[in-house]
């Protein structure tokens, strides 16, 4: 079954008890993933430095992962919970710092991005071992052991694992566009979940649709040619009067 005949196949019908029910039983989403540091202690050619991504496609390079960390998905009050706190310790810098006015406000669109990804990182992340477990024991544990491209890093796959494993579908090849706009040319929009695709995908449909309808076009305007108009040589002659 092709991913377009998932998004239109009917719901199974469950009672709402049991629906509830299984809602709660089911795990957080998540994924297990390499955590964004080496160890170079072992290795022959890194081992007195940090070694960079192109140093550790040497070969002969052994630097590996330190380990691997499980990043689970957010719900609703985790997040509300996050950006809340990201602004609350954005604003509590500032106050100490005094800004000026017209860099108050960039200074604070910066230090909100970055608590709220400590705090988000801070829920997310699980022991690898046991995922119901903080990897972290605070907030600052966050600010104090990572680098800035580790907190990148985190963060980016944390949204890459939420648009895998979430309902969204977020990015779509042309031959899923073309099994999606078959079943809708067939069957309709009725049945059709669009409220599963993010405006990417939905981007992305209307493209492939837009280039469909441009192709068939063309195609059905070059099927036979048009008779040529008389030009004046071939014009027969007037009659004269």
């Amino acid at each position: 079954m092709t991913g377009a005949d998932r998004m239109f196949a009917p719901p199974p019908d469950v009672p709402h008890g049991e629906l509830f029910a299984r809602l709660c039983a089911m795990p957080r989403a998540g994924e297990t993933i390499p955590f964004p540091r080496v160890d170079n202690a072992k290795c022959p050619l890194h081992a007195r430095a940090y070694s960079s991504a192109d140093e550790r496609d040497t070969p002969g390079c052994q630097c590996a992962p330190i380990g691997s960390v499980h990043v689970r998905i957010l719900v609703q009050e985790e997040l509300q919970y996050a950006k809340a706190r990201g602004l609350e310790r954005a604003k509590q810098r500032l106050a100490k710092n005094f800004p000026g006015k017209e860099e108050a406000a960039d200074a604070l669109d910066d230090l909100v991005s970055m608590y709220t990804n400590v705090e988000l990182l801070h829920l997310a992340c699980r022991k690898s071992q046991s995922v119901t477990e903080p990897f972290f024991r605070t907030p600052d544990d966050v600010e104090k052991l990572l680098y800035v491209d580790e907190i990148g890093v985190l963060v980016n796959a944390y949204v890459r694992i939420q648009n895998t494993l979430g309902p969204f579908v977020s990015q779509m090849d042309q031959a899923t566009c073309d099994a999606m706009l078959d079943r809708l040319e067939a069957e309709g929009s009725a049945r059709f979940p669009l409220d599963l695709l993010s405006l990417g995908a939905l981007k992305a449909l209307l493209t492939r649709s837009v280039s469909r309808s441009s192709s068939s076009r063309t195609a059905s305007s070059s099927a036979g040619t048009p008779p040529s108009e008389p030009t004046p040589e071939a014009s027969p002659a007037s009659p004269t009067p």
